[in-house]
């Protein structure tokens, strides 16, 4: 629509025209008189159409201008409105993105806290394996060893010596029991008198004998008949070999009478794989 004040300024331009050809006989000079009485009522019709189209003309593009205007200003306001909407839009999504992403980082310390949880439950688990794994390698060990006998020797204890041997005793001092056990004592001081060229097999025999000791138990010691020694010397070299379940041991025992009176020095080996002293014992009066 046209707004009023082009309205005002049209009907004023008209206005004027016609007041200008209503008066035109006091305005004008003559030579300009002469040419309006030549017009007809067709040409002044011709004037007035031209003027009316170029009066439809300026109001259509007023008119247009205005549309124009409007459209812009209305554009500009979707535009406006669009821009509040989306910058609306935009602050709702990075609160969206900020929650979103404050819960992420809260689920991803939950998972770092809950990882550390489970490679400390699981080293500990790797602890408890290995302590049980160790527990079950001693279980066996031990039980093995209370089959075959483990590490454990024994020696031969002679006491009480005077004229006679009063009593000999096997120990075994050690925490695994012994099986099968066999002992063989041998006087080494008798041997050396017997000739190796001319071998007394009834002397060999003489100077050795052997026990059938059987099962010792841990810790325990089992009495022996009493070896036959040749006691009427000053001193004894006596070699004992052992036998059992877990292998081979030996002692050498040597004695030496004072006042009266025997007293041992003894050593306990083994030796396979290497030599390896398992026991030794002295008397103080030994050296004396």
């Amino acid at each position: 629509m046209i707004p009023n004040f082009l309205f005002i300024i049209v009907l004023g331009i008209l206005t004027g025209i016609l007041t200008f050809l209503t008066t035109r006989g006091n305005l004008v000079d003559r030579r300009k008189r002469g040419f309006l009485k030549k017009l007809n009522n067709r040409g002044k019709l011709v004037i007035v159409i031209l003027i009316l189209i170029t009066v439809a003309l300026i109001g259509q593009e007023a008119n247009n201008g205005y549309a124009q205007k409007q459209s812009t200003k209305n554009f500009l306001s979707v535009v406006h409105e669009r821009d509040s909407l989306l910058s609306l839009d935009l602050n709702q999504s990075m609160d969206s993105l900020n929650t979103i992403n404050k819960k992420f980082s809260l689920q991803i310390d939950s998972l770092v806290h809950n990882n550390t949880i489970l490679k400390n439950n699981l080293f500990k688990i790797q602890n408890q394996n290995g302590r049980l794994s160790n527990k079950l390698i001693e279980s066996y060990e031990s039980l093995l060893n209370n089959i075959t006998g483990g590490d454990s020797y024994c020696f031969l204890s002679l006491k009480n010596l005077t004229h006679r041997l009063e009593f000999a005793t096997v120990f075994n001092q050690q925490k695994f029991p012994m099986y099968d056990v066999t002992m063989t004592i041998r006087d080494i001081s008798k041997l050396n008198l017997i000739n190796t060229s001319d071998l007394d097999l009834n002397a060999l025999d003489d100077s050795s004998r052997t026990y059938n000791i059987g099962v010792l138990k841990p810790m325990s010691g089992k009495r022996i008949p009493t070896p036959r020694l040749d006691l009427s010397k000053d001193s004894l070299t006596i070699q004992v070999e052992f036998s059992a379940r877990n292998g081979f041991h030996s002692q050498i025992i040597r004695l030496k009478k004072r006042n009266n009176m025997w007293y041992t020095s003894s050593v306990v080996y083994r030796n396979f794989p290497e030599f390896q002293e398992l026991y030794s014992f002295k008397d103080e009066e030994f050296d004396s």
